[in-house]
């Protein structure tokens, strides 16, 4: 959802029209503000969608999330051993 890190705004509260989709070809990088009510579709072919993840933010100011132990216990007790070690 373009600017919505400029409003105080829930993601249940946009509506289809408002949504901006992005379509990458594998390979390309995406860098975008986190505070931007952002997501993914599903992958829904039978090759394995790889992504890498980063994460900037100035020295005097602590992380808000820690993202890999935010992930359930049961999510990571079905992962295969790929996916634990991606």
């Amino acid at each position: 959802m373009p600017a919505s890190h400029l409003h105080d705004i829930e993601p249940e509260d946009i509506l289809p029209e408002q949504e901006e989709l992005f379509l990458c070809q594998p390979g390309t990088s995406l860098i975008y503000d986190s505070r931007v009510i952002h997501g993914g579709n599903a992958n829904t072919n039978d090759q394995i969608r790889c992504a890498i993840q980063g994460f900037c933010c100035r020295g005097n100011h602590r992380l808000f999330c820690n993202h890999t132990r935010s992930i359930p216990l049961e999510i990571v007790a079905g992962a295969t051993p790929l996916m634990r070690r991606l």
